[in-house]
């Protein structure tokens, strides 16, 4: 346990951002989001759609990759993968709070962003976390 296996991250980290990519979709769809006029009222415009994928897959690296550098301190398993998740949503929430101090989302908005954040953060994790797997007799997740 100590060498990070880069092509069971990458497997994962894949995995987790499909993930991140249709609960993104899943979460503007419950939260009823007219991305249109929201883009509209602050003036900006929609990124392609390559920005989105290529975005959510490298977050899901991201929450693999902390997994794994995670697991020779606190072990494998769903607490190491829970406290990854955690970190992740953590970064989320303060990222995103600085959007909304610029006026960019209401507290409304931030908050619903934040509580379906935590779901689909630790969802991605988890299932990226499940697949990775070090070389030799390390135990699974």
């Amino acid at each position: 346990m100590g060498n990070i296996n880069y092509s069971r991250v990458l497997i994962g980290g894949v995995v987790a951002g499909l993930l991140f990519l249709g609960l993104d979709v899943l979460g503007y769809m419950l939260m009823n989001m007219d991305m249109d006029a929201w883009l509209a009222q602050h003036a900006l415009h929609e990124p392609p759609m390559w920005v989105f994928y290529a975005t959510d897959i490298i977050l899901g690296i991201m929450a693999v990759w902390l997994y794994a550098a995670m697991r020779p301190r606190f072990g494998p398993g769903w607490k190491t993968a829970a406290i990854a998740a955690a970190f992740m949503w953590f970064f989320f929430g303060v990222a995103y709070f600085g959007f909304h101090m610029m006026g960019l989302f209401t507290i409304s908005d931030y908050t619903q962003m934040a509580g379906w954040g935590i779901i689909q953060v630790f969802v991605a994790t988890f299932a990226g976390a499940w697949l990775y797997r070090e070389e030799g007799p390390a135990a699974r997740m």
